[in-house]
């Protein structure tokens, strides 16, 4: 496979055939993210994959099947790369400010963090996926109520 049919492929893979609502959802879902944080409201930034499905479903428009699908790619993908960036942070961080620590400790610390940090992503991760959904499907809805019908797309 050559590499334009690679890059192609691993497009169609996170972004589906529908790349638009995708992006969209995905600066949505970041900017609420990090206004959310960054004004100490961290229920806002935990609901940021719902924002980011919401603004996806209601540009994607078509069923709400599909929609849910757009979602999951939303919420899922977007948390899924936070959650591995962030790990490797504060694995960066740990092991650039630790290093004057002995070894047990420093082992003992660091396995700590390992299973909070696993234990909570495991949980956040399809979390963020199901708001996604949950948030395409409502997106979708409204714009198929509120929108005219001659600027809807077709359902299928």
């Amino acid at each position: 496979m050559s590499i334009p049919a690679q890059k192609q492929s691993l497009r169609t893979r996170v972004f589906g055939t529908e790349w638009q609502p995708i992006v969209v959802g995905f600066a949505i879902m970041a900017l609420t993210a990090v206004v959310g944080a960054s004004i100490g409201r961290m229920d806002v930034a935990v609901l940021s994959p719902a924002a980011g499905g919401l603004a996806g479903g209601f540009q994607y428009g078509k069923n709400t099947f599909d929609a849910a699908a757009v979602g999951f790619r939303i919420g899922f993908t977007l948390a899924a790369l936070a959650w591995v960036g962030s790990f490797v942070f504060i694995l960066f961080f740990y092991f650039l400010y630790s290093s004057g620590v002995e070894w047990g400790d420093t082992v003992t610390t660091l396995n700590n963090y390992i299973g909070l940090f696993s234990f909570r992503g495991l949980g956040y991760v399809p979390l963020s996926g199901l708001l996604g959904i949950v948030g395409s499907a409502i997106g979708t809805n409204i714009r198929r109520i509120f929108v005219p019908h001659e600027y809807n797309p077709p359902l299928y």
